[in-house]
């Protein structure tokens, strides 16, 4: 009797994933919208209006922003818009004249 030869099946070789890119290094920035007219940061500060004076920080215009809590309306830089308090209610630092 003829032995018979079993066909050897080769498993082809997993496929090597490409390298990873390293991740940018994120930018420390304000979020995008801060000094649009109604934005509401999340201490519930309300973007009332640009009023095109300067501001105190470099580059930036003063606006007017109203406290949704108590109603306050104070100036504050664009860039400070997102994370600034109300001076009267929640301990913030004075506003800006506007």
């Amino acid at each position: 009797m003829a032995t018979k030869k079993k066909a050897v099946v080769k498993k082809a070789a997993p496929k090597k994933a490409a390298p990873k890119k390293a991740a940018a290094p994120k930018k420390k920035t304000s979020p995008k919208g801060t000094t649009k007219i109604g934005f509401v940061s999340r201490r519930g500060q309300v973007v009332v209006r640009p009023t095109g004076i300067a501001g105190t920080d470099h580059g930036q215009k003063v606006y007017q922003v109203a406290c949704s809590k108590c109603g306050h309306n104070y100036g504050s830089n664009g860039s400070d818009i997102h994370d600034h308090k109300c001076p009267k209610c929640q301990g913030g630092h004075e506003g800006l004249a506007y």
